[in-house]
């Protein structure tokens, strides 16, 4: 078993993906410009905070572990509370989704000041930038788009119309879910987060137009 009991540990475990570990006492040293530079090419990056990752370790509290409530203890940064919950609206929790817009709510070039409260107006303009950008995981998701198996399954559910039950368009749709582009929802298939039913509508759109 692998330790992950310094953040030394962590950073050298998160390596191997992209990613870093650093204290909060070291994030509530860094410049505006040191902290872009620090996360610039890093695909994950976990804040540890003694007071909240001690808690976080004990079983009973382990859901109070939050990026977000981390970023607050080390800098002083507030979210309103609607803020928080825009994000979760917007991402139902996909960890990529929710990490990129941590990161460009924080770090991002049009970033607020670390003593302004990030609100719902700041979530609604980081959305739009990540959108707009193209985020390497958002360019992987437009590519997934343009295969014609992906296309068989989007579009009827955006267009609300049936979806076939043969064999074939059964794996298409297992393939959609696994990809994390669709999900399994009250009534049916659908888009799996919000900001996907954002991005998939306007390529479609471009696909179409060069066809």
């Amino acid at each position: 078993m692998v330790s992950t009991k310094s953040t030394v540990l962590r950073s050298k475990i998160l390596g191997g993906v992209g990613g870093i570990a650093v204290t909060a006492e070291e994030v509530k040293a860094w410049t505006r410009d040191a902290g872009r530079e620090a996360i610039k090419d890093k695909s994950v990056i976990y804040i540890y905070h003694n007071m909240v990752d001690a808690r976080g370790d004990s079983s009973s509290t382990e859901s109070e572990t939050f990026e977000y409530q981390q970023h607050t203890s080390a800098t002083g940064q507030c979210f309103e509370k609607d803020a928080l919950d825009l994000i979760y609206d917007n991402t139902l929790g996909q960890p990529w989704l929710v990490n990129a817009l941590g990161r460009e709510l924080c770090f991002g070039k049009h970033a607020p000041p670390r003593e302004h409260t990030i609100t719902v107006n700041d979530v609604r303009n980081a959305v739009e930038i990540l959108i707009k950008r193209r985020d390497v995981h958002l360019d992987q998701l437009i590519d997934k788009i343009n295969e014609p198996r992906v296309q068989r399954v989007i579009q009827p559910i955006l267009l609300g119309e049936a979806i076939e039950s043969s064999a074939t368009a059964v794996e298409d749709q297992q393939y959609l879910i696994d990809l994390g582009l669709i999900r399994v929802g009250k009534v049916g298939l659908e888009i799996a987060n919000p900001m996907y039913k954002e991005v998939i509508p306007r390529e479609l759109t471009v696909v179409e137009e060069q066809n």
